[in-house]
């Protein structure tokens, strides 16, 4: 049985919809911080209010770092795809410049190999 990601909570900052510092308009501010009143709600887990991250929430062992179920493999040269195996994909470095991406690129599409960062390629595609 192939095992799944599961759906869980977004965690986010208590009291972030109240106020700008805490990411009423952007999402970024959002991020998880323990609420420390006295009497916070969140804090005592009071039912009915936000979840609050703990151990249960994590993924399964089998599927942890997974990308679309593939293992990802960094990538900078063409000699590294030589040792890619079938239940693996690649991520191309973003260090490289055009032409050695589009090597490899090449290359991957020939030998099959998933590319899980080509978002790049349908960005260029788009503009034009």
């Amino acid at each position: 049985m192939e095992a799944k990601k599961r759906k869980k909570p977004y965690f986010v900052r208590k009291d972030w919809h109240r106020f700008l510092r805490m990411g009423k308009k952007r999402k970024k501010k959002r991020v998880w911080r323990d609420s420390k009143g006295r009497h916070g709600k969140v804090r005592l887990r009071v039912k009915g209010k936000m979840k609050r991250p703990t151990s249960g929430f994590g993924q399964d062992k089998r599927i942890f770092g997974l990308v679309e179920n593939l293992i990802p493999v960094f990538v900078e040269n063409i000699s590294r795809l030589s040792e890619i195996k079938k239940n693996e994909g690649i991520i191309i470095s973003g260090k490289l410049g055009k032409r050695k991406r589009e090597e490899i690129i090449k290359k991957a599409e020939e030998k099959n190999i998933k590319i899980l960062n080509k978002y790049k390629e349908k960005e260029n595609e788009s503009k034009q």
